[in-house]
């Protein structure tokens, strides 16, 4: 009656590991640009998961706040 439980992180794995590859060469991109690479190369991840998954991580960067 109810879809049975799946390991949510075996599923992100390959999400992961595409973040992380693309980020150890610019660790200065943001989620969007991080993301629209990612669909340059062929992944049809959905921006919500690859957000989540991106959140999760711990890669938000702050944005610089422009100081008087």
């Amino acid at each position: 009656m109810y879809k049975p439980t799946t390991d949510q992180a075996a599923k992100d794995a390959p999400v992961i590991q595409a973040i992380n590859g693309m980020l150890e060469k610019r660790p200065r991109w943001g989620f969007w640009k991080c993301f629209d690479r990612l669909r340059q190369d062929g992944h049809g991840w959905n921006h919500k998961r690859v957000y989540r998954v991106y959140c999760a991580m711990r890669l938000n960067l702050k944005r610089k706040v422009r100081r008087r």
